[in-house]
């Protein structure tokens, strides 16, 4: 069989963006103070760039929580060239594309190389950041956590690779893998399908359903071993799963006996075993679960921040605080200033 390249090769891609020439100047002229204030002084909207000159140094410390503001359950996005490598983590699951050139991925701090037609695949709560400073063409394929029904888990194979990767890390990133690793540069039919995805996307009439098709026709092609870069270290844990749930909906006021009264285990016995399925104590997923919703809240209300405090479950203003800038990297008033005047949330990197 012969397969045929799709019409659309991207030129639309190669040429810089308002917002990538402003980063590209920025990264050539960031040694000089006066034609940094100069470049500064150039735009409207100064506060849409995430640079240590408007927001501090600050910015490359805290871990930003990328949320779901988006409308549809698969969102296709070319990532800006030149963009600082902000640490960050979403709220969803994120494919990340190389469609030309090569991208600087670190996951976790671990550093990794991708080039040409590689994938990964990232789930929710992984702190990662990419650096891509030169011409090449990196897509960003964000998916709700939604899209992954029991339905469509069937028809990509639900004894796969992917579906065991997308129901162990739902609540929580499972196990030594925090991520798939795919190469796909010479697989012709499936770099065909991804060029149909990225096209519909940005040339076509984006269509929900053709998206979703083609999103899960990539997923079947990903599933096959020769593609898969690492061990099938996601075996499936449904039990871990329905704790880290039921901790989920309960963290206002959870606690670990409250944990173990539901599923009928001892306390020892259950924190034991959490440690052991999570790598993490009942108290750091509880943190973790309750900070996030913190970082959410500041983002999307304009409530109070003693007001989000007692909403996810804790009473004290100062311990909030300190245990907030500790593991987040600033307060909660800087990070809801931070994500709200540069619109971070919606410049996922």
């Amino acid at each position: 069989m012969i397969y045929t390249p799709v019409s659309d090769h991207f030129e639309y891609f190669e040429e810089l963006d308002d917002v990538e020439q402003f980063y590209k100047t920025y990264y050539e002229v960031r040694d000089n103070p006066n034609k940094v204030a100069k470049l500064i002084k150039s735009v409207d909207n100064p506060k849409l760039f995430l640079v240590p000159e408007i927001y501090g140094h600050e910015v490359f410390n805290i871990r930003s929580l990328f949320d779901d503001v988006y409308e549809h359950e698969i969102t296709i996005r070319k990532h800006a060239r030149y963009s600082p490598p902000i640490n960050h983590e979403h709220s969803y699951y994120e494919m990340i594309y190389v469609l030309k050139g090569n991208a600087d991925n670190i996951i976790e701090e671990i550093p990794y190389k991708m080039s040409d037609g590689d994938i990964f695949l990232l789930p929710p709560g992984v702190c990662h950041r990419i650096w891509v400073g030169d011409d090449s063409v990196i897509v960003n394929i964000i998916i709700k956590k939604s899209l992954f029904t029991d339905r469509f888990l069937e028809e990509i194979g639900k004894d796969g690779v992917i579906a065991k990767f997308v129901r162990q890390n739902v609540y929580q990133p499972l196990g030594e893998s925090k991520h798939l690793k795919f190469h796909t540069l010479h697989h012709a039919p499936l770099r065909n399908i991804l060029a149909l995805l990225v096209s519909e996307a940005f040339r076509g009439p984006n269509r929900f359903q053709i998206k979703k098709l083609l999103l899960a026709t990539v997923f079947n092609y990903l599933k096959v071993s020769e593609l898969y870069d690492g061990e099938d270290t996601c075996s499936e844990s449904e039990i871990t799963n329905n704790i880290l749930e039921y901790i989920h909906k309960n963290h206002m006021t959870v606690t670990l006996s409250d944990v173990a009264n539901h599923f009928n285990y001892s306390v020892s016995y259950l924190s034991k075993l959490i440690k052991k399925l999570t790598g993490m104590s009942f108290v750091n997923i509880l943190q973790s679960i309750k900070l996030k919703e913190a970082c959410h809240l500041l983002v999307t209300t304009n409530y109070k921040i003693e007001t989000i405090m007692e909403m996810v479950g804790y009473n004290n203003t100062m311990y909030f605080n300190r245990v907030f800038k500790e593991k987040i990297g600033t307060s909660p008033s800087r990070y809801r200033k931070m994500h709200k005047e540069s619109m971070i949330t919606r410049s996922d990197n």
